[in-house]
Parts: structure tokens; sequence; C-alpha cells
């Protein structure tokens, strides 16, 4: 008998820590902490998916170009409203909007849009997946973060927060954050 009360009690502290950890992943974002993606539900890993797609799609947008009287002009529409038709399937419109704003201009004397050479937004791609935490604020809402360190100096962190809205049935990227890590890391001298 007392070997199966100890059988028992491994069981139940080992199920209760099972479930603790569990309970763990499951914290919300203003805790600091999100599932990783071996805990991601089915709808996440769509989101993820999509949020893949949006960031090939502002890839080929500033990428895909010819040059034509020293300028690089995208391939990807003619006019602002060319552009937003093709950023549509990966970003909510303002975003949109925003990055045509920001890394393309209007050439008159070419009737395009050419592309402006500076620095753009970090790109996740499928290397970046074990480094993402998710939070799933609501049921229409997503967020994938991802951490930086040592990125513009030694010591230095970056947080990258991407959110994703659901509607017309498929996953757009809402808003794109990237701010800087109030803690510092221990010294441990």
């Amino acid at each position: 008998m007392p070997g199966r009360f100890f059988i028992c009690m491994l069981l139940m502290v080992f199920g209760i820590f099972g479930y603790t950890q569990a309970l763990a992943e499951e914290i919300s974002p203003e805790a600091g902490t999100g599932k990783s993606s071996c805990y991601w539900s089915h709808e996440e890993k769509q989101a993820f998916d999509s949020m893949l797609r949006s960031f090939a799609l502002y890839e080929s947008l500033l990428d895909d170009i010819k040059e034509h009287e020293g300028y690089r002009i995208t391939v990807h529409g003619e006019n602002v409203q060319d552009l937003m038709n093709y950023l549509d399937e990966g970003f909510e419109a303002e975003l949109a909007a925003n990055i045509i704003e920001a890394y393309l201009q209007w050439v008159p004397e070419l009737q395009e849009m050419a592309v402006i050479p500076c620095d753009g937004i970090p790109v996740l791609n499928n290397n970046d997946m074990q480094g993402l935490t998710c939070f799933h604020p609501d049921q229409n809402t997503i967020i994938f973060q991802r951490s930086y360190e040592d990125c513009y100096s030694k010591g230095d962190s970056y947080l990258f927060s991407v959110t994703l809205n659901h509607s017309l049935q498929c996953w757009r990227i809402k808003e794109l954050h990237l701010e800087e890590n109030s803690q510092q890391p221990l010294d441990h001298a």
C-alpha cells in the first residue's frame, strides 16, 4: 500500500506541475509573457503564416523594381491606389497608407512611384518563430513579439511587436511597434 500511495503522490505532483506550466503559458501580455511557438493554437499558427505573407508583400513592394532615369520604380503599381490594392491582402488600410507614404514617392515626370532609399522596418521570417511570443487578447487580435539585443549599440534591447487583426476572413497586420526595452541587463561584476 505505501508504494501505491507514493506513486499516486508523484503523479499528483507531476500533474500539478504540468497544470501550472500550462497556466504560465496563458499569462496575459500585461504580465509581460506570452505563449512560445510550441504552444500556439491552430488559429495563432494561421496568423503567423499570414504575417509572413504580409512581410513578403512588403519586401516585394520595395525590392521588385525597375531602374528608370535614376529612380527605383516599384513594379507593383503606378499610383497610391494601385499600391494600396497590392498591400490590402496583408495590411490594414491605415498601415498600408503609412508604408506607402514612408517608403515610396510619386515622381511626376515619370508618372510612377519610386522607392525612397532608407532603412525599413524589421521583417520577421520562419527563422524568428522560436524567438517569438504570442498574445491573443481577443478573438480578432493576435500580437507577436520579438526581442532584439545589441542592435545599435552593445547592451541595447528592443522589442518589436506586430499586431494582426482578423477581418474579412483573413489576418492582416494592423500595427508595428519597435520600442527600446527599459530594463537594463544585470551587472554580474
